[in-house]
């Protein structure tokens, strides 16, 4: 091969990594539209194809991507080995459950876990340098798209109630938990960036009004811990920027007191004004379960996980085979179909323990421990490691967020961001 072939070569493979690149960058910004019109198809036609479908192009292009344009290195070889072993705890539960159906439902909860595995490798390997700027583009964008594909659908009068009394409002957004995770992570997102804009100087007003649709997006979709969280949020971010920030000059401290104080006053006003019966509803709901539960304030909190942990932790115990399955796990599916309450728990590491056992929650434990240390780290310097953090406990205490495809997105996202981070 001459020079100039060789420089030929090298420039073509740039172009095709540009390309790759730009793709991957394409896939995340779909994200909220494919989620949208899966929620749109599923309710007229009771199947899930537009999800499933983005989904799984999204991983072929991710897993071809690496085997076509990286040799196997140390990075690369664990997240196969991880692969590979979690596949096999499946299929050493198909062989001892005896039901195949099982082993297709689960390679589908397994595929959502590993979404964000995939998401940090291809990150580690194709964005580097300026290329990195566009994560934070792609949450931004997310935080218009969000808001914007919630609050038309209940401009409309289109879409689904959070809760059977009409309590709340998810639109076409089929899963309560998995889009209260989204906006959780866009208000952490959102709410920094419009407090920080005041002393860059950048356009805080634009800030301001996404922030305050991704206030009003969580408040509106009505689950507790949404709105707990969004108003701890504000006030965090208050104190810190306003009260307790000696940086700042007086000017400066009194105009961010005067848009918070108003932006706050603005967003209840639009709640009341035009949110006020989806969360009448949703409060009488919360009432009723709290009288339900008996005053019982932790079974009230956790919305019956604990009662589902003990129910699943009957069943570990009383099955055939316990050490064995306390190893390898008893399967996503034969739980839900098997356990009764005891199926599901929505405490994510718990799930992973009783559906892959012991070794499937080391390695997950494993995985991200580093992410945790990360976070730790950079926790005053990027805003990610706070929604890692938040999304990590959020998924120990509430689920949906290792085994959904949507939080898993985002959690490589801020898994992505942490690692730049440590770079520089």
């Amino acid at each position: 091969m001459s020079f100039i072939e060789g420089v030929h070569f090298l420039l073509m493979l740039r172009l095709k990594k540009d390309i790759i690149i730009k793709s991957f960058y394409c896939f995340l910004i779909l994200l909220p539209f494919v989620d949208f019109f899966n929620g749109v198809v599923m309710l007229s036609l009771n199947i899930q194809i537009v999800g499933i479908a983005y989904r799984a192009l999204f991983f072929l292009f991710m897993i071809l991507s690496i085997l076509i344009y990286f040799k196997v290195n140390q990075s690369i070889l664990v997240v196969y080995s991880i692969t590979a072993l979690l596949f096999s705890l499946l299929f050493l539960q198909t062989a001892i459950n005896g039901d195949i159906n099982y082993l297709f439902n689960d390679v589908s909860t397994l595929l959502k876990l590993l979404l964000s595995v995939f998401i940090i490798e291809f990150s580690k390997k194709f964005i580097v340098g300026k290329q990195e700027n566009y994560i934070n583009r792609i949450v931004f964008l997310y935080s218009v798209f969000f808001p914007i594909l919630l609050l038309i659908p209940y401009f409309l009068g289109m879409g689904n109630s959070t809760y059977n009394n009409g309590g709340g409002f998810k639109g076409f957004f089929t899963a309560t938990n998995d889009i209260t995770v989204v906006f959780i992570f866009l208000n952490i997102y959102m709410g920094d960036l419009f407090f920080k804009s005041f002393n860059k100087k950048q356009s805080y007003l634009k800030n301001g009004l996404v922030y305050l649709l991704n206030i009003a997006c969580l408040v509106l979709i009505g689950t507790k811990t949404g709105i707990i969280f969004c108003l701890l949020w504000f006030l965090f971010l208050f104190f810190k920027e306003v009260i307790l920030n000696i940086k700042i000059t007086l000017i400066s401290r009194l105009k961010i007191l005067f848009v918070s104080v108003f932006s706050l006053v603005f967003i209840v006003f639009i709640i009341l004004r035009f949110f006020s019966v989806p969360l009448l509803n949703t409060y009488n709901r919360v009432l009723y379960f709290y009288n339900l539960y008996s005053n019982n304030f932790v079974q009230f909190l956790t919305s019956s996980r604990s009662v589902f942990f003990e129910s699943a932790l009957y069943f570990s115990k009383h099955t055939e085979n316990p050490f064995l399955k306390f190893i390898i796990g008893n399967g996503f599916k034969y739980r839900e179909e098997k356990w009764g309450i005891g199926g599901l728990i929505e405490m994510d590491l718990a799930d992973t323990f009783f559906s892959i056992g012991i070794i499937g929650l080391v390695i997950v434990l494993l995985y991200y421990f580093k992410f945790i240390v990360l976070s730790i780290k950079s926790l005053n310097s990027n805003i990610f490691s706070v929604s890692f953090l938040v999304m990590f406990l959020y998924s120990v205490f509430a689920g949906h967020v290792l085994y959904s495809a949507l939080s898993s997105t985002l959690l490589g996202i801020a898994c992505t961001s942490l690692l730049k981070n440590s770079k520089e």
